[in-house]
């Protein structure tokens, strides 16, 4: 094949962290060799559930710290129950949330379509239990990049060892702002 691409069906808080393992075991089965393009479902009727904006751009970052370089987008739903068709014509809510995210994306997309560094990567301190995912890239551009996603729902402090990072600076592009290094 010449790109993988996984479709984990999350389909919420149960836990999306379906989407990094799958995409884990997508880049080791090919030995990080192929491209993996992960499928992030973004649908739901009435009543059911979706991803809100927080949801969606946890799973995408989600997928990138698990070293999928492109993301897909599945956005329709057949509308076989009480509710009628999903798509993002009925969802402009939806819409919005890719405009936001794409612009989010465009500001990292030097890191964000190459492969995570292997060597020197980052880990979490304590690493049990699960719930922060690192990565490293090092973009296009030259620059060191860390990403770190949680699928926790709360409040959670972990330490973040990156050897390669020692004596630098970083810039905090998106999410709480903590103190430390």
């Amino acid at each position: 094949c010449d790109i993988l691409a996984p479709d984990p069906y999350n389909k919420g808080r149960s836990p999306m962290r379906n989407i990094y393992d799958s995409v884990t075991a997508c880049v080791e089965e090919t030995d990080g060799t192929k491209p993996v393009m992960c499928i992030i479902g973004n649908y739901g009727t009435a009543g059911k559930w979706r991803p809100d904006r927080e949801e969606l751009r946890t799973m995408c970052y989600l997928a990138f710290a698990a070293g999928s370089t492109a993301l897909g987008f599945y956005s329709w739903m057949e509308g076989d129950e009480i509710g009628g068709k999903m798509d993002t014509t009925v969802q402009p809510d939806q819409i919005e949330s890719y405009r936001a995210l794409f612009k989010e994306f465009k500001a990292l997309e030097p890191a964000l379509t190459t492969a995570n560094l292997s060597s020197g990567a980052p880990s979490v301190e304590p690493a049990q239990p699960r719930g922060f995912f690192p990565c490293a890239k090092k973009g296009r551009d030259g620059k060191l990049y860390l990403i770190v996603a949680s699928d926790l729902y709360r409040s959670a402090t972990r330490k973040i060892v990156f050897p390669a990072a020692k004596g630098k600076s970083a810039r905090l592009l998106f999410g709480p702002s903590h103190t430390g290094t």
